[in-house]
């Protein structure tokens, strides 16, 4: 048996038109940062986090899941989130580690940077940011939180960015590869990305994100 709690993710709006440091919580569950309060992969513990974009335009989106401890970050990428899909993405125990695994859901085909393809049990979290510390192992990232934090937004049929993330969103997964393109050094030459991150990009219309977690619990820790 296990037991399946539910969480929303707490939404916060930026302010466009005051200092970086406005920011409010949203009324309506929307806005352009989104705080996942919790996950575990503790035991047999498994954590589903969701991304909704409830907007018309291609969103840019970077995610951070960081360990509970200190809040260090075990595992960071970017999300292209095509108009009104979602991204989904699980967090369990690694069966071959000691530390958590993240791995999108098997139905998943939204594009990310870098790429999940080549990963089918998913990617370990790294514990890079605390291994000088006392308690370095990875088993720290078993529990804590994630953030999502918006970067920009796309045209979904002008240019080659935002459609290819649109044709991604909708199971085009090769698509994806224009973006990765984009934040990489080929043949010596950086991508779109790289030499300019505002590339194709539309003036600021953030905001219309929503998110949801669930997590089921192992039986052993409700006994």
């Amino acid at each position: 048996m296990k037991s399946v709690a539910r969480l929303l993710a707490l939404s916060i709006t930026l302010s466009a038109q005051s200092s970086w440091g406005a920011m409010r919580l949203s009324q309506d569950g929307r806005g352009e940062v989104l705080t996942y309060p919790f996950y575990s992969a503790l035991g047999d513990d498994v954590t589903e986090l969701t991304v909704s974009n409830n907007s018309g335009f291609v969103k840019g989106l970077a995610v951070k899941v960081r360990e509970g401890l200190r809040g260090d970050v075990g595992l960071a990428w970017n999300v292209y989130l095509g108009p009104y899909d979602d991204f989904i993405f699980h967090i369990w125990k690694d069966p071959n580690g000691d530390g958590a695994v993240i791995k999108p859901a098997s139905s998943e085909s939204t594009c990310t940077v870098p790429s999940f393809d080549g990963y089918p049990q998913g990617v370990s979290m790294r514990n890079f940011e605390w291994q000088g510390d006392s308690f370095s192992g990875v088993e720290r990232s078993l529990a804590g939180y994630a953030e999502v934090f918006e970067l920009g937004q796309w045209d979904p049929f002008i240019g080659n960015k935002g459609p290819a993330a649109a044709r991604g969103a909708s199971g085009s997964t090769s698509d994806c590869s224009l973006l990765v393109d984009a934040w990489s050094t080929i043949a010596g030459l950086d991508g779109d990305w790289l030499a300019d991150k505002t590339s194709e990009a539309l003036s600021w219309s953030g905001g219309a994100l929503s998110g949801g977690a669930s997590l089921s619990i192992s039986s052993q820790l409700l006994e």
